[in-house]
């Protein structure tokens, strides 16, 4: 899910090379030195946040195994401050607007039904189908970042995307 937030938000990022919002009167807060030259819209961190959330919240309410109710009502608790922590901090850091965040989420939510759908399917075809779903998946891979979009400025989000796709098919043929 993480990289599939990465490599879609990247691919998204470097389509329509949407700058980060202006900071004034606010102060970027940002240790990366890079900030500047990545585009916005939308937030990679609440994709990512997002989806992690939903899928976890989900495999927590559908575990078969019995919990002291506190212990799920505790984890979901700090999941959802998790995520909030997370869209609400790069609002605050002045790196996203309004809008980038709320698209990534969205973005995030759609990757996680996805993955809570069809994951489990998928990993099933890939472990079981042979030589022929990890050489089909990493065919697919190469053409996604084959066709990724050229940034207009050196942006990272390309080599972020890339970097997530080799992992993808290092775990992928190694299933």
């Amino acid at each position: 899910m993480l990289a599939a937030g990465v490599i879609w938000s990247g691919f998204i990022k470097d389509m329509l090379c949407l700058p980060r919002p202006l900071s004034p009167p606010l102060q970027r807060i940002s240790h990366s030195g890079s900030a500047a030259l990545e585009y916005g819209f939308p937030s990679t961190h609440s994709t990512n946040a997002i989806s992690v959330v939903i899928y976890s919240v989900w495999a927590l309410q559908t575990t078969s195994e019995t919990r002291d109710p506190y212990t799920h009502l505790i984890s979901q608790g700090l999941l959802y401050a998790y995520a909030i922590s997370i869209v609400f901090g790069r609002l605050y850091c002045g790196m996203h607007g309004f809008l980038d965040v709320i698209i990534g989420s969205i973005l995030g939510a759609i990757i996680a039904v996805i993955q809570i759908v069809y994951g489990h399917r998928f990993d099933m075809w890939v472990s079981q189908g042979g030589y022929e779903a990890p050489l089909i998946v990493t065919l697919a891979i190469l053409i996604l970042v084959r066709v990724h979009p050229e940034p207009a400025d050196d942006c990272p989000c390309f080599d972020d995307s890339v970097s997530f796709a080799g992992v993808v098919i290092g775990a992928e043929v190694g299933m």
